[in-house]
């Protein structure tokens, strides 16, 4: 848990090398992995979330969780604060954090789309673009400024819908309600969200009413909150591209480092804003299972609307077609969504899989502009299945390069690449695509009968033995981190980089594994 920012870890050290800010640090580091331990304890019997994944994967899943999502947000914010080794960076006490987090929580409402799984998947997409950029690390080198700037844009996606009542700002005005009023019209929610989420940190049970940086941690987190809104989308994308652009260096991006204050602040906000939508990058079920609760919020609303004698809002009127319809998805992603990925792309090139994967999602729409929520759904069942099996094979097609390349020793550090067209990042989205469908089919599984024609569409289109492969390849990484520990000064590099994402202690594990799935595979094939 600790691997992704030990680097940062030991430059965060350097910084405060000397007297009690090192012996937190020092303290902090080491109670690191039981904290998160804590945390996680009651969740992992409750939600199949990959926490290990979280500020590594973008495509960490917590659509399944958003039914039941009593504390997520908690974990997800604390194992991104602790993964940033923030606690020793700020002082700041991880057990009163703890406490602020929850009481966040229950501000959520149990909203179909704006609730505290929605909060924690913004989060935790947030921290892996974070660390995926260098941003955090580019602040962590500035400082104790730098950690409370990180720190701030962290607790603005843990808290950006706090409260958040699962209408528009529109629908507020409209209708005349207090907080419309109360803030003229203006960014309604977000305003009322960070109000009231601040509130508490005045209180002396929370970590901030002594914090010496109180007064630039709360100003960021109001401005980047307030950023959330979509009514100033444009106004950031184009501020963006007016003051950015031209610091873009060709293939290299953008230097976080040399950017002025308000400039590193534009990029949060963006950073912020590519991870609010970040549904839309993610595998295709997750993608499709966030929508689908976007238009029960939206057709609520609209039956609000209809109720009040009102115009109702677009794609919010049940009779008529709302987000699941193809056509208006490819609107969304077309205006909103593929100009600021490929934005933040530019400007950080190491976020590419976000931009292949909101790509895939684009496609999936264009192929399928018209279609009815039934015969989507049928169509999507068709997809996670396929899916499952594509992922699976490129999974074991990876994992048989590496075990060639350990075992005939070859070098070259693209070897991977040209042998089986396989990436490193390839091979991460593979294994998050892989594990989202696998999900999928045992939420599926577990469904109270009788399910809906598409779920069980979906397990008929499960291969034989799928949930045998599964186990397999859980029980493979769960078991071969140091596979390349005693020979990698001789492996070629992309091996070296692969065994980093790989737990355990045997070669001898990753070739048997290996062979039982292909095993199991072949003798799947006459299966539809």
């Amino acid at each position: 848990l600790q691997a992704p920012c030990s680097t940062w870890r030991r430059a965060s050290l350097n910084l405060f090398a000397g007297g009690r800010a090192r012996e937190l640090a020092l303290r902090q580091e080491a109670n690191a992995n039981i904290g998160i331990a804590k945390i996680l304890e009651t969740l992992n019997k409750q939600h199949d979330i990959r926490w290990d994944k979280v500020c590594c994967s973008f495509f960490v899943d917590f659509s399944l969780a958003a039914s039941a999502p009593q504390g997520v947000l908690v974990a997800a914010t604390m194992v991104v604060l602790y993964r940033f080794n923030l606690f020793a960076l700020t002082e700041l006490d991880d057990t009163d954090m703890s406490r602020f987090l929850a009481k966040v929580e229950q501000g959520y409402l149990d909203n179909p789309y704006h609730n505290a799984a929605h909060a924690a998947d913004v989060t935790a997409r947030l921290g892996t673009i974070l660390h995926t950029s260098g941003i955090a690390r580019r602040l962590l080198c500035k400082g104790e400024l730098g950690a409370v700037k990180l720190l701030a844009v962290i607790l603005a996606a843990a808290i950006h819908d706090y409260e958040h009542p699962g209408h528009t700002n529109q629908y507020s005005v409209v209708m005349g309600l207090k907080q419309a009023k109360i803030y003229n019209d203006k960014n309604v929610y977000e305003n009322w969200s960070v109000y009231r989420a601040l509130a508490h940190m005045d209180m002396p049970c929370f970590p901030f009413h002594a914090f010496p940086f109180r007064h630039e941690l709360r100003t960021s987190i109001i401005n980047f909150v307030l950023a959330t809104d979509m009514s100033s989308h444009f106004d950031l994308v184009g501020n963006a591209k007016n003051t950015l652009v031209g610091l873009i260096k060709p293939d290299k991006g953008i230097d976080f480092f040399e950017l002025e204050p308000k400039q590193q602040d534009s990029i949060l906000k963006l950073a912020l804003k590519v991870a609010d939508i970040g549904h839309c990058a993610t595998p295709l079920p997750q993608h499709i299972r966030w929508v689908e609760r976007l238009q029960k919020e939206f057709f609520a609303q609209g039956d609000m609307e209809r109720m009040n004698a009102i115009t109702i809002s677009p794609l919010m009127d049940r009779t008529k077609s709302g987000p699941c319809k193809g056509r208006n998805q490819v609107g969304f992603f077309e205006v909103i969504v593929i100009p600021l990925y490929k934005l933040w792309i530019v400007m950080f090139p190491t976020c590419k899989p976000l931009l292949h994967q909101v790509s895939k999602n684009l496609e999936f729409w264009q192929q399928h502009p018209g279609d009815p929520p039934a015969l989507m759904e049928q169509l999507l069942s068709e997809s996670r299945a396929k899916g499952l099996a594509q992922a699976t094979e490129t999974l074991i097609a990876t994992f048989r390069t590496a075990t060639q390349q350990v075992l005939q020793g070859r070098t070259g550090s693209n070897k991977i690449e040209q042998d089986q067209g396989i990436s490193e990042q390839s091979f991460e989205q593979s294994f998050e695509t892989y594990h989202s469908y696998s999900r999928a089919a045992r939420h599926v599984n577990a469904a109270p009968a009788p399910a809906v024609p598409y779920q069980r569409h979906l397990i008929e289109q499960l291969p034989k033995g799928a949930d045998t492969v599964i186990d397999i390849n859980a029980n493979l990484l769960s078991k071969s981190r140091d596979i390349l520990s005693k020979p990698r000064e001789s492996c070629p590099e992309p091996v070296r980089k692969m065994s980093s994402m790989i737990d355990g202690h045997h070669l001898s594990s990753l070739i048997e594994a290996t062979t039982s799935s292909v095993t199991l595979l072949d003798s799947a094939e006459s299966d539809p």
